[in-house]
């Protein structure tokens, strides 16, 4: 339940690395997501004081692979662990590891994205099977959470995306409008737009003022808030019918 509750990938890590930690009675914890270019996008660790430092080498590398081409999860004995051939020694402020339980985290395609690792069991025994389904179910419930997590994320982002072009099309309308209405106020020319009504028989009989600029008023002595919305045969009633045809 404390795994769903999470809504972001660095808080959602941090609770499986310490959820995996106390589900196998375990001193050291880590959960990585986000696999590219050699490094996790996201990396956090869940450790008994005090807190070890990451190890050196590629041995961790070596075993995601594992993960990621030939078993949802590993488990290794301590001995099993210290002859793997990528074993480096740790640096002397790590605590030691011992024996090693991982499960890798996938994406809606199957894909690894991660994994939840842990290591030395504080009753000092080695990880059995059941250590072994319980983390791979721990896995399967995060790598629904995180896939939950970027979807929502996701379709923010594209939210947000539409958001920012809704916006950016609603400014250059507003330029477009100053630019016409600078253009239409300025002309030395009156001008007028207007707006043709028909009979039912689709004869024009009439117009509409919908815009007049500053030199139609000055030719005309028309007050533009006088026209504007107004029929010509209201405002003008002796107009003559070829002017509205």
């Amino acid at each position: 339940r404390a795994v769903l509750a999470q809504d972001t990938a660095a808080g959602l890590m941090q609770c499986i690395a310490d959820a995996a930690r106390d589900l196998t009675g375990t001193r050291i914890g880590s959960a990585c997501h986000g696999y590219r270019d050699g490094t996790f996008q996201v990396h956090v660790t869940s450790c008994a004081n005090p807190v070890p430092e990451c190890p050196d080498g590629d041995l961790f590398c070596v075993l995601y692979s594992h993960l990621v081409y030939e078993s949802a999860t590993l488990r290794l004995t301590d001995d099993e662990l210290r002859a793997h051939p990528a074993w480096t020694r740790l640096p002397d402020r790590h605590n030691s590891l011992r024996g090693l339980l991982a499960a890798r985290l996938v994406n809606h395609d199957g894909r690894a994205t991660g994994w939840i690792v842990v290591s030395d069991r504080k009753d000092g025994a080695e990880f059995t099977a059941g250590d072994e389904a319980i983390l791979g179910q721990l896995a399967a419930i995060a790598s629904l959470a995180l896939q939950h997590i970027e979807a929502r994320t996701a379709r923010e982002g594209e939210a947000a995306a539409r958001e920012a072009e809704e916006k950016r099309a609603e400014q250059a309308l507003r330029a477009s409008q100053e630019r016409y209405r600078q253009l239409f106020d300025g002309m030395n020319e009156g001008f007028a737009v207007h707006e043709i009504l028909c009979d039912d028989g689709g004869t024009p009989v009439d117009y509409r003022f919908l815009q007049v600029n500053a030199a139609f008023e000055r030719l005309t002595g028309l007050k533009r808030d006088d026209l504007l919305g107004k029929r010509v045969l209201d405002v003008l009633p002796g107009t003559e019918p070829f002017w509205i045809e």
